[in-house]
C-alpha cells in the first residue's frame, strides 16, 4: 500500500539504530553541492523479514536549495548474507590459525612466501614480517629434500593436485625439525594462484620410529646371541612371518616372504607332523599358548630340535 505510507518517517523502516542515525546525519547535513552517495542498511517491512538494501541517493535542487532526496533502493540480501558468511568463516579461520600449533602458510607458484601465521616465530625462530617474499629454499636442511620439494611444487602448479610431504625443516638456529606438510592449490580462473600449506612438527613420530627400530635391533641381537628366533601367524592371511634368527635356525635366507602353514610343516619330521598340527589347531581354537617341541629336517638329513 504505497499511498498509505506517504508522509511516514524513515525511522519506521530501520531495524538498526546506528544505521538510522547514519541516515539521519546524511539528511541533516546534505547540501546542494552534495555528490550522489550510497549507504547500506537493514530495513524492516510489514509481513516479511528484514531486508539488506543498498540505497543510492542524490539531492534534488529547486531554486538553489535541496528540496528532497531521490533514492533508489536495491535489495542486496544475498550479497550481504554472503559477506556475513565470509566474515564468520574468516573469523573461524583466524581463530584456528592463532590457536593451532601448526604453521599455516601460503606460497606463490614460484615458491615465494606470501603469508605465514604468527606462530612461525615460536615454531622455527622466524619473524613472519621478515619472511614475506622469501623463497622456500631458506627452510630446507637438505639440498636433496629441497630438490624433491621443488619437483612437487612444479607438479602442483601443473596438475593442480594436493598431497602430503615430509622433510627436515631448518630452524633459524640451524636445528633440524622433522615436519609433515599438507599442501593444496588455490585455483582462480583455472590457474593455480597460490599454494596453501599446513606445516606440522612430527618429531614425536620420528622419535617413536627410532625407538621402535632400536628395539627391533636389540631384539634381533638378543635372539642371535641366544640362538632363539620367533615367528608370528596371521590368522586372516593364514601366513607365518619368521624373524631373522628363525630363518637362520631353518638355515634359510630371509627374503622377507612369509610362509604358509604347509611350508612350515614341510620342514617337520613326518613322525612329528600330526602332533604339531593338532597342537597348532588347538592353540587357535582354544586361544591357548602354543608351546611344542618338535624336530625339523635340515639339509644332509641333519635333525634339529626346536621349541
Amino acid at each position: 500500500d504505497v499511498e498509505g505510507k506517504m508522509g511516514q518517517h524513515i525511522s519506521k523502516y530501520f531495524s538498526n539504530k546506528n544505521e538510522l542515525l547514519q541516515a539521519l546525519d546524511i539528511l541533516e547535513n546534505i547540501s546542494k553541492d552534495e555528490e550522489p552517495g550510497t549507504v547500506e542498511a537493514k530495513l524492516k517491512f510489514e509481513n516479511r523479514d528484514a531486508v539488506y538494501v543498498e540505497m543510492r541517493y542524490s539531492p534534488i535542487i529547486i531554486d538553489g536549495k535541496v528540496d528532497s532526496l531521490h533514492i533508489i533502493v536495491h535489495d542486496i540480501s544475498d550479497r550481504a548474507k554472503a559477506q556475513e558468511a565470509l566474515k564468520e568463516s574468516e573469523a573461524k579461520y583466524k581463530f584456528l590459525v592463532e590457536n593451532t600449533k601448526d604453521v599455516i602458510a601460503q606460497i606463490s607458484p614460484m615458491g615465494k612466501l606470501l603469508y605465514v601465521s604468527p606462530n612461525t616465530y615460536e615454531f622455527g625462530g622466524y619473524k613472519p614480517e621478515e619472511e614475506m617474499g622469501n623463497h622456500i629454499s631458506n627452510y630446507f636442511a637438505s639440498k636433496w629434500e629441497l630438490a624433491k620439494a621443488l619437483k612437487i611444487l612444479r607438479d602442483v602448479v601443473f596438475y593442480k593436485n594436493s598431497g602430503v610431504h615430509e622433510f627436515y625443516y631448518k630452524h633459524k638456529t640451524g636445528k633440524k625439525i622433522p615436519v609433515e606438510v599438507s599442501y593444496s592449490p588455490i585455483i582462480v580462473n583455472g590457474r593455480v594462484k597460490s599454494i596453501h600449506l599446513v606445516i606440522r612438527d612430527v618429531s614425536f613420530r620420528y622419535e617413536a620410529q627410532l625407538k621402535l627400530k632400536e628395539s627391533e635391533y636389540k631384539l634381533k641381537e638378543a635372539q642371535s646371541i641366544a640362538k632363539m628366533g620367533h615367528w608370528e601367524y596371521v590368522l586372516n592371511a593364514r601366513l607365518i612371518y619368521l624373524s631373522d634368527e628363525a630363518f637362520r635356525i631353518f638355515e634359510k635366507v630371509n627374503n622377507d616372504k612369509p610362509w604358509s602353514v604347509e611350508d612350515y610343516i614341510d620342514y617337520i619330521l613326518p613322525a612329528d607332523r600330526k602332533r604339531v598340527r593338532r597342537a597348532f589347531i588347538n592353540s587357535i581354537k582354544n586361544k591357548e599358548e602354543y608351546h611344542f617341541v618338535h624336530r625339523i629336517q635340515l639339509s644332509g638329513e641333519r635333525i634339529r630340535y626346536v621349541s
